[in-house]
């Protein structure tokens, strides 16, 4: 049985266009080792990371599509906020960093200082549940993503 996208304001699957976009820019991930140790500006850039590094990110990032998607009200708000941002010409991209421990959650999620302060607050918790599974032991922490929504009609 094939899934249905969800409808979004009456137009089957544009939650799924928008969360599809909400894509990996770029990875970056800082000298740092452990979760929850202060970020520095060192960081390998997508193009110089292992290969298993770039697969964990691109997990992390399904993850946090998903729970994204099983909150349906913050799938909707999403929808709207994206919108609102486009029609004032502001693009809607952010850099979130993740240090994430041995098991897979989440240890601690920041923001750069471009993320709107609202979008960050409903955010953050949603994207600290996620779990991509255990990461490579050497990955340098925090991860680092460059996220960009849109809303696509």
């Amino acid at each position: 049985m094939a899934s249905k996208s969800p409808i979004v304001n009456g137009h089957p699957g544009r939650l799924r266009r928008l969360l599809r976009s909400f894509g990996l820019v770029a990875l970056g991930v800082t000298a740092a080792r452990a979760p929850a140790v202060a970020q520095t500006t060192d960081y390998k850039a997508a193009s110089e990371a292992p290969a298993a590094w770039r697969d964990y990110a691109s997990r992390l990032q399904g993850a946090f599509q998903q729970q994204i998607e099983a909150d349906g009200d913050m799938s909707q708000w999403l929808v709207n906020f994206a919108a609102g941002r486009e029609k004032e010409n502001k693009p809607l991209t952010f850099v979130v960093s993740a240090s994430i421990l041995p098991d897979g959650r989440m240890d601690r999620i920041t923001f750069d200082s471009s993320m709107d302060p609202e979008l960050g607050g409903r955010l953050r918790p949603l994207l600290a549940s996620a779990n991509a599974g255990t990461p490579p032991p050497d990955m340098l922490q925090p991860l680092r993503l460059r996220l960009r929504l849109r809303s696509t009609e």
